[in-house]
């Protein structure tokens, strides 16, 4: 009885195991990075891009390595001599909604006088970030 009633529990375990995995898809998002100096009022945005092939959980629209994407735009801020920066990155399937979330943060920063530069496509781009051996 006792090792029946193990059994049924490991095998209950390890079907909730499975669903538990998040089913992903791969799609094309549109992004802009944001890097905020800490000892300075200096910002760096990007302009918007869209990248294709980015691996998203399908449930929760989470890019699976978002902070990838924040690290490029740091590598590229550190390597033009900018310090002590923090850096973000803002994505979203749908361009029209990230466009105004662009807008509004530009509009923050300018209103509270942080001087703001620009990077454009054609000095930084994302890259898709490579997908794991064995992936989709």
């Amino acid at each position: 009885m006792k090792r029946s009633l193990s059994i049924l529990l490991l095998l209950v375990a390890c079907v909730c195991c499975s669903f538990a995995q998040k089913a992903k898809i791969r799609t094309d998002i549109n992004i802009f990075g944001v890097a905020v100096s800490v000892t300075d009022s200096v910002v760096i945005m990007t302009d918007l891009q869209q990248i294709g092939k980015v691996e998203m959980e399908k449930k929760t629209k989470f890019i699976s390595d978002r902070d990838e994407y924040s690290r490029q735009l740091s590598d590229y801020v550190k390597k033009s001599g900018e310090k002590n920066m923090f850096t973000l990155v803002s994505y979203d399937l749908n361009k029209t909604k990230l466009e105004k979330r662009y807008l509004k943060i530009k509009q923050r920063y300018t209103k509270d006088g942080f001087v703001v530069k620009y990077i454009t496509k054609e000095d930084f781009g994302f890259v898709p970030v490579a997908l794991e051996e064995g992936g989709q």
